[in-house]
């Protein structure tokens, strides 16, 4: 697995965990990321793919901090106040970003999203959660989601009725369970959704290029 690839796969995973963001929760959310049925192409790297991540939320803005891998470290903030995200990379001391708009798109895709909900229930990360089944044109995914976090922001879950502590997803051919582990309520600094001084900002081709892959 080269280098971008993971990337865009711990980007895919993350923005996915963003998902019904909840307005008025300001916190972190410990995360692990527990893989299934690997392909066996990546049974080498399974080493290399993230165990757990750290999600920092103010309002609707969210950081997320992947630990390094080989050298390499990865933030990605949502900064919904001025409607960008980026992605922050640290190889070896060689700091880039890449900028994006985020897209409006998200709501309206909301209208194909059907949610089926359950009466069982489980503890996650000392909250109540409730299981619910998301289904959109990729497929179904179900999801352990705790009404005492709100949810209204704009993006995958924000379907449903609250915040998802535990989902299952499948991409690539193998299974990921993300999890919450620790969900903690404390202030956040503003500045954590904001790019650092010292990074420089590149274009998709560009970090391909860096990053020896292409996308």
């Amino acid at each position: 697995m080269n280098s971008t690839r993971e990337v865009f796969l711990f980007a895919f995973l993350l923005l996915f965990s963003l998902s019904g963001m909840s307005q008025s929760f300001e916190g972190v959310i410990e995360m692990e990321l527990i893989y299934n049925n690997l392909p066996a192409e990546m049974q080498a790297y399974k080493s290399m793919l993230p165990k757990e991540t750290t999600t920092i939320i103010k309002g609707k803005n969210a950081r997320i901090e992947k630990p390094g891998s080989m050298g390499t470290e990865t933030v990605i903030i949502m900064n919904r106040d001025a409607e960008i995200s980026y992605i922050l990379i640290d190889t070896l001391g060689q700091k880039m970003y890449l900028k994006q708009a985020i897209d409006d798109a998200d709501e309206e895709e909301n209208e194909d999203v059907e949610v089926e909900y359950y009466n069982e229930e489980k503890t996650v990360a000392g909250y109540l959660c409730k299981r619910a089944e998301v289904t959109d044109e990729q497929g179904t995914v179900t999801v352990w989601y705790t009404t005492e976090i709100t949810s209204d922001a704009s993006a995958e879950f924000a379907v449903l009725k609250g915040y998802p502590l535990e989902y299952t997803i499948e991409t690539e051919g193998m299974e990921i369970t993300i999890r919450a582990m620790d969900v903690r309520e404390e202030k956040v600094d503003v500045e954590l959704f904001r790019v650092p001084e010292g990074y420089e900002e590149v274009s998709e081709e560009e970090l391909g290029e860096m990053m020896g892959g292409s996308f």
